[in-house]
């Protein structure tokens, strides 16, 4: 077992299951009410249990939440990784893993206002304890991607750092841009199919912007928005 595959089991495996229900219960929450304020007597009801037991197993909200936090990353840091040491190509690794972080943000759409929430300001020790086990793991995994595309020829050379700005601001745009998709398109819910939708597109741009040869298979679909809804 790797030393990611044991850390993240080591944080992600409850120490009883009061404890995993505590973070699944915050997690519903957060999930259901698209906001990361929630209450720890909120979260204790949710679950059915004591509020003592948030004291008992986290020590307080913060950790509680650090531990929400690693119980939904860090699973996918660990593919992340066995994604980066397949015998794939970068071009197919790149695909998967545009279409996993989207998927994620769509399955927890509160995940990144909890990441930016836990590690502001930066120097707090939860900040470096997210940037230690689940930040600068999964950039170096996302540039080993990158950085193999361009060695193979597949990508051209560019800066790591803009593919991860782009593709961080295109996976978070379509929970962001919610409210204008329901008041001028009609789009209430973005619905599995939309979300795959999406993946394709922001696979289109990316793949459009830094292959060294244009794949038809990777274009942006010609499929509208709106008939899939």
């Amino acid at each position: 077992m790797s030393q990611l595959a044991t850390t993240a089991a080591a944080l992600a495996t409850p120490k009883s299951n009061s404890r995993l229900r505590l973070i699944e219960a915050a997690i519903q929450l957060m999930v259901r009410r698209d906001s990361i304020e929630i209450t720890l007597l909120e979260i204790a009801s949710e679950a059915g249990l004591n509020g003592a037991l948030v004291k008992y197993h986290f020590g307080n909200k913060d950790k509680l939440m650090l531990a929400v936090l690693f119980h939904i990353v860090l699973p996918g840091l660990e593919s992340l990784e066995r994604l980066v040491r397949s015998d794939i190509s970068a071009k197919r690794k790149m695909e998967i893993h545009v279409n996993a972080m989207i998927a994620a943000l769509w399955r927890y759409p509160f995940l990144n206002r909890l990441l930016r929430n836990i590690t502001s300001p930066p120097d707090c020790a939860e900040a470096q304890d997210v940037s230690a086990k689940f930040t600068r793991p999964f950039l170096k995994y996302q540039r080993d991607i990158f950085e193999e595309g361009v060695k193979n020829g597949e990508f051209r050379q560019a800066d790591p750092l803009l593919f991860y700005m782009l593709l961080s601001g295109m996976s978070e745009a379509i929970l962001d841009l919610r409210p204008t998709l329901q008041q001028v398109y009609g789009i209430a819910t973005i619905t599995p199919e939309l979300c795959a939708w999406y993946s394709r597109c922001v696979i289109g741009v990316i793949a459009n912007g830094i292959l060294t040869e244009r794949d038809a298979a990777l274009a942006i679909p010609s499929i509208s928005f709106s008939a899939i809804r």
